[in-house]
């Protein structure tokens, strides 16, 4: 029997933080079979979150 894994993420855990009350965190993932299907091609992927406090 053969485990066939879905996507195989690599997430950086870093926040940067330019000035007070705004962080910025990157988010990276290797996407494998995206869609549970091999028909489609491996995708990497680029993100990016922020959030600022008032």
């Amino acid at each position: 029997m053969q485990c066939k894994v879905a996507r195989s993420p690599l997430r950086p855990t870093t926040t940067y933080r330019p000035r007070n009350g705004l962080e910025v965190r990157p988010n990276i993932q290797y996407v494998i079979d995206p869609g549970g299907t091999s028909q489609n091609r491996n995708a990497l992927v680029f993100g990016l979150k922020t959030a600022a406090n008032f």
